[in-house]
C-alpha cells in the first residue's frame, strides 16, 4: 500500500511527464529521495520510464535505481545508455549489484565495460562473476570496513 507521499509523488511526476516538463521534473526528483523513486518508477509506463531515468542527472541515484526494478525494465534502460555513461553509474553501484548488472547485459557489451572497469582498477566485479548464480557468493559484496577494538 502507497503512503500519501508516494501518491503525491507519483502523480505530480506523471502529470509533468504528460506536460514535458523536465526542468521541473528535474527539480522534483533532485529533491525526492532515491527510494522514493522506486513505486514512481513502478507505476509508469515502460517509456515514460526511461524518459524518467534519463532525466535524473546524479549517477548515484542512476544506479539505485537500476539495482532495485525488475530485470526487463533495467534492459530497457540501459539499452541504449552510451557505454561511458553505463560504467559511470555502475562505479558509484555496490560490486554485487554490479555484477548481476553486468551478467544482465549482452556478452559483447559486458566484455567491453569489463575491459573498461578493469582499466579503472574494479577487479571485485570479475570476481563475483565467477561465482555461480544463486549461490551466496553470487551475492555478496567485497566492500567491508575493519575496526581495531
Amino acid at each position: 500500500m502507497l503512503s500519501e507521499r508516494s501518491r503525491i509523488l507519483i502523480e505530480t511526476i506523471t502529470r509533468l511527464l504528460h506536460r514535458g516538463a523536465n526542468d521541473r521534473l528535474k527539480k522534483v526528483i533532485g529533491k525526492a529521495h532515491e527510494a522514493d523513486l522506486i513505486p514512481v518508477f513502478r507505476s509508469l509506463s515502460l517509456s515514460n520510464q526511461c524518459k524518467l531515468f534519463n532525466l535524473i542527472d546524479d549517477p548515484e541515484i542512476k544506479g539505485y535505481v537500476i539495482s532495485e526494478l525488475d530485470e526487463d525494465i533495467i534492459h530497457a534502460i540501459i539499452e541504449d545508455l552510451p557505454i561511458e555513461e553505463l560504467v559511470h553509474i555502475m562505479d558509484q553501484m555496490p560490486d554485487d549489484d554490479r555484477a548481476a548488472l553486468i551478467k544482465m547485459l549482452p556478452e559483447d557489451k559486458a566484455e567491453t565495460v569489463l575491459e573498461i572497469m578493469k582499466k579503472k582498477g574494479s577487479e571485485d566485479v570479475e570476481e563475483l562473476l565467477l561465482y555461480a548464480e544463486d549461490t551466496a557468493g553470487s551475492i555478496m559484496t567485497a566492500d567491508f570496513m575493519a575496526s581495531k577494538e
